[in-house]
Parts: C-alpha cells; sequence; structure tokens
C-alpha cells in the first residue's frame, strides 16, 4: 500500500477509517493524496497531545480524533479545488 504521508511513526497502531493514519502514545498522523491544480502531493494533518498520560488511553482518543478530524480538513482545504467555497485557493 502506498503511505500518503510523509512520516514514519515508528511502532504505530493502525487507525481504520477513511484515510490511511497510526497511532502511538501522544501522537496520531493521517494522510491521503491531494491533487491541487494537477500537482500531485500528499496532505497531512498530525495532532499531537499531552494527554490523556496513559499510553494506552492516549491511543484509543487519538485514534477516535483522526478520522473525523481529517475528513472536515480536507472538506476545508484545497484538497476539493472549485468546490470548496471555504479554499483560498480554486483552480479553474
Amino acid at each position: 500500500m502506498d503511505r500518503h504521508y510523509d512520516y514514519a511513526i515508528e511502532d504505530g497502531t493502525p487507525v481504520p477509517g477513511e484515510f490511511e493514519a497510526m497511532a502511538r502514545p501522544g501522537f496520531v498522523l493521517a494522510g491521503t493524496p491531494c491533487q491541487p491544480g494537477g500537482i500531485n502531493h500528499a496532505f497531512n494533518v498530525g495532532v499531537r497531545a499531552a494527554f490523556p498520560a496513559d499510553d494506552k488511553e492516549s491511543v484509543q482518543v487519538l485514534s477516535e480524533l483522526i478520522q473525523p478530524l481529517m475528513r472536515e480538513v480536507v472538506d476545508h482545504s484545497y484538497c476539493t479545488p472549485g468546490q470548496n467555497p471555504f479554499s483560498e485557493l480554486t483552480y479553474r
């Protein structure tokens, strides 16, 4: 499988869902391809959190957070050129 994020998360736990994502205690990262203006690159969102302090709970909480957060960010990004009224970048 091609990774759509630019960072390796060593010993990460895969997060199931719409986007490719990995979590570890205190950090979660998701990625997807993005083609604004025909330029293909990865679009990444990461979240770092100090709490919860328990490693297992941290992975669980961040895993539950990343998929809906990534959906909202992509929906409001330039990854949907010409279709997103919130995007500052539009390509015609």
